[in-house]
């Protein structure tokens, strides 16, 4: 009761949800914590820091302003401090999206590294923006800026993951659209579905960027991608994999991975699994990795007929083994994450069908564990939020014992965080700096054209 006592009136449903969550069958414990985020938070992200703590980042808008937010949050997930990243200038317009965000990654030195969108200041079309990488080498206090892609296009650039990769040096991938530019993107004319129009196809690209700002390594991974579906990636030792969704000549868009060898090579993409899942417009609905040691897990969605699937698999920096059936229904939405959890296992969140509403106008964000021998728990609902777009995308980090979890929720007033602590209710050792770190970074299900973001 003294949990629920500390609820308000309209968080009664969802704290008596977590309350019940903490005896199922999955021995998980979710409390419920608080946040610094104002009115109009959207868009968060969590990182996992060198001391054992969490950083979570967010946007907030206020009229035609935009600003990225930094909370540093203890082991426990309490708020120690919390600050401002950066806000757009009145000569600047940033590129706000549900499905594409910000995120933070802590380097091996100490530095944060982040990251906003901008619209290009050279184009008028909506869809032209640039990725600019900002970093403090003093935990939020100072932010330095640069454009991480210089191709020089007005063009779309984001969906960016980042991951330390060694001293000073942030390994930043992300899709870029400089193949995709047309005259109808300059002239700023819009496709349906609020995409843009594309004559060519994206590509994942990469580049290690140092504290000077100095770029190097610059590749293209992969040159024809899915257009809007949001990358993930992790160090594996002295590699590094991401995965993401491709695309091939006759749309098939099934997910693959690369490995990035310690001279900086990346190999031939490969499939995660053989979906075969062909759709003519991009499902805003990418991948999720997490690494525990040696050991993989990827998770994604896909679809067969009209059911969409969320679907996982364990592996190693080779690939990936038999896949693992998650949920599947015509009211799942996917929107997957994933983060190494306790004792060689693995926790998944996704967006399913919520079994208390038969009118699919609400969806449930779940949870479930994935121990060493690839037994899926069962699932935990945490919350019912209604479906749609501004739910955006629920995201998670682990020290090791310690899992958080964040979302958006809209309200009246807009939108707000919700943020809880999923620890295992069999494990009495409290979350703390000797947790075992596993480095790990991190970056609506849509049938329309595909043209660029949502």
């Amino acid at each position: 009761m003294a949990v629920v006592d500390r609820c308000t009136a309209r968080r009664l449903l969802a704290c008596a949800l977590l309350i019940a969550s903490s005896v199922a069958e999955s021995a998980l414990t979710v409390t419920p914590l608080s946040t610094p985020s104002g009115a109009n938070a959207a868009q968060p992200a969590l990182a996992a820091d060198r001391d054992g703590g969490f950083i979570l980042t967010w946007q907030e808008k206020s009229g035609d302003s935009a600003s990225l937010r930094f909370a540093k949050l203890d082991p426990a997930g309490k708020v120690q401090r919390s600050g401002l990243i950066a806000a757009s200038a009145p000569d600047q317009s940033w590129f706000i999206n549900w499905a594409d965000f910000p995120s933070l990654s802590v380097l091996d030195n100490g530095d944060w590294v982040s990251f906003w969108l901008q619209k290009s200041a050279a184009s008028a079309s909506p869809y032209a923006y640039d990725i600019y990488l900002t970093r403090s080498t003093d935990q939020g206090r100072q932010w330095s800026a640069r454009l991480l892609n210089g191709d020089g296009t007005a063009s779309e650039h984001g969906f960016v993951s980042l991951l330390p990769a060694g001293g000073d040096q942030v390994l930043a991938l992300w899709l870029d659209g400089r193949h995709s530019a047309s005259p109808e993107i300059a002239m700023g004319e819009a496709a349906a579905d609020d995409h843009a129009p594309h004559a060519g196809a994206m590509s994942l690209r990469s580049a290690l960027v140092d504290r000077l700002g100095r770029s190097t390594q610059e590749t293209e991974i992969d040159a024809r991608t899915c257009d809007c579906c949001n990358t993930d990636a992790v160090r594996i030792g002295d590699q590094t994999m991401v995965v993401y969704r491709d695309r091939s000549e006759d749309e098939i868009r099934d997910t693959r991975f690369s490995v990035r060898d310690p001279r900086g090579h990346w190999s031939a993409p490969q499939l995660v699994h053989a979906d075969h899942w062909r759709i003519a417009g991009c499902p805003v609905n990418g991948p999720a990795l997490a690494v525990h040691g040696k050991r993989l897990l990827g998770v994604w969605v896909t679809m067969q007929g009209e059911q969409l699937q969320v679907r996982a698999a364990l592996g190693d920096r080779s690939g990936f083994g038999p896949m693992i059936e998650i949920e599947s229904g015509t009211e799942t939405q996917g929107r997957v994450d994933a983060a190494a959890f306790g004792n060689q296992s693995f926790l998944l969140s996704w967006l399913g069908a919520d079994a208390s509403d038969s009118g699919g106008t609400h969806t449930a964000i779940k949870i479930a564990r994935l121990d060493r021998h690839g037994k899926l728990h069962p699932a935990q609902t945490l919350v019912s939020l209604p479906a749609g777009r501004n739910t955006g995308f629920p995201r998670m980090a682990s020290n090791g014992n310690t899992a958080l979890l964040v979302w958006t929720e809209p309200n009246a007033e807009g939108s707000v965080l919700q943020l809880v602590r999923i620890t295992d209710a069999n494990n009495s050792a409290e979350p703390g700096p000797s947790s075992p770190k596993y480095p790990r970074s991190k970056p609506d299900f849509d049938r329309g054209s595909d043209s660029g973001r949502p």
